[in-house]
């Protein structure tokens, strides 16, 4: 045999059976389509689901850890390139203030924070300086609620500061969220009392001990705080959810490799006389195994290209959903394109591996048998 015409036999061979077996390849595109649609789209919903059930488990702070130190630009820039650090926001607590006779935390987070987005069980965050929101078990205890007047004391006792309570802070199973002001509102308190701190959160995967000795190696002279009994709970469901999320991906990634292998044996058994005639007439395993395997890199190929444009259209579709995704559940929609290049990688690898195999299986078998399944 010329083996200078191999490849151009094999794409003629690979060509002739696409045209006569359209159906087949159709099936194997759009079956790996979906599958590699299913996988990105899945995937991302899967892991945002798994990122807010790990966030049960802060069960007292929506915060990881909390660093004493003035919260500007290049601290902030400094806390977000440590390894395992998900989020670094500026922040206030203003220590030392009694609500009534109740001593407690007021707290100033950032105006649109990240960290801290409590739920409400009436009313709305302060919005202006003279406002106030209440956690729902003190405002209880203190007889208040929304659009009433409480008065905040300093800690010297010197200064009485009014405020309006706009919202209600939900109650949580743990601690909760101390009162939450507005910045200008702090400033309402004096600065006496006040400590700027940088409020950050942990991706889940890095240890309490390491993540206390990064940052403080990170801000050298200051004073550190991880809250290490909420956050041990979080880094075990950082590993169930990951554990879940990993099962059905592989589920995944097996049934494209089950579709394509059955597919594969569907077209091996339709073309059985062919492939028959082709073996008994002197043409290599090899050249007949090449064949079938661009058969199956086509589908995969066109498949892809299916997947790329059906996220195209799943994006313009949901790009007004502000966030908002299926079952009322607040995703990131905005799937990028090096999420559909990131799955077509395994997914590639596993069309590769099912498509080789099935047809190694296939070439190598005798005329005998292929006129057998031609019967």
């Amino acid at each position: 045999m010329n083996y200078l015409a191999a490849p151009s036999l094999v794409f003629r061979l690979s060509w002739l059976g696409l045209r006569r077996y359209a159906w087949r390849f159709s099936l194997g595109a759009l079956g790996f389509a979906v599958s590699l649609l299913a996988y990105t789209v899945c995937g991302t919903l899967l892991a945002d689901l798994a990122q807010r059930s790990t966030d049960a488990w802060r069960l007292d702070w929506p915060c990881d850890a909390y660093v004493r130190v003035t919260a500007d630009a290049a601290n902030l820039a400094k806390a977000a390139q440590i390894a395992g650090v998900r989020l670094a926001e500026p922040g206030t607590i203003v220590n030392r203030v009694y609500l009534g006779a109740t001593a407690t935390q007021v707290l100033a987070t950032a105006a649109a924070s990240r960290i801290f987005q409590p739920e409400w069980a009436a009313g709305r965050a302060p919005a202006g300086a003279d406002e106030i929101a209440l956690p729902s078990r003190l405002a209880e205890y203190l007889d208040l609620g929304v659009g009433q007047e409480v008065v905040a004391l300093t800690w010297d006792g010197k200064t009485q500061v009014p405020f309006r309570v706009s919202g209600l802070i939900a109650d949580k199973v743990g601690l909760g969220l101390p009162p939450l002001v507005t910045r200008e509102g702090a400033a309402r308190l004096g600065n006496a009392a006040q400590d700027n701190v940088v409020f950050i959160l942990l991706d889940g995967r890095i240890s309490a001990e390491a993540a206390e000795k990064a940052l403080k190696r990170a801000f050298p002279g200051t004073e550190v705080n991880v809250l290490t009994s909420q956050y041990e709970a979080v880094t075990q469901g950082v590993g169930i959810t990951g554990a879940v999320v990993g099962l059905v991906r592989f589920c995944l990634l097996m049934a494209a490799a089950a579709t394509l292998a059955a597919l594969n044996l569907l077209s091996a058994r339709t073309r059985a006389a062919e492939l028959g005639m082709l073996r008994a007439i002197g043409l290599s395993e090899l050249i007949l195994w090449l064949t079938m395997v661009l058969d199956g890199l086509a589908a995969v190929a066109a498949g892809t290209g299916l997947a790329a444009g059906a996220m195209w259209a799943l994006r313009s579709l949901l790009a007004g959903s502000h966030g908002h995704g299926l079952l009322g559940v607040s995703v990131d929609l905005t799937f990028q394109s090096a999420d559909l290049i990131g799955a077509a990688v395994p997914f590639g690898i596993v069309a590769l591996l099912a498509v080789g195999l099935t047809s190694r299986i296939i070439s190598a078998q005798r005329v005998a048998a292929f006129l057998r399944g031609a019967e």
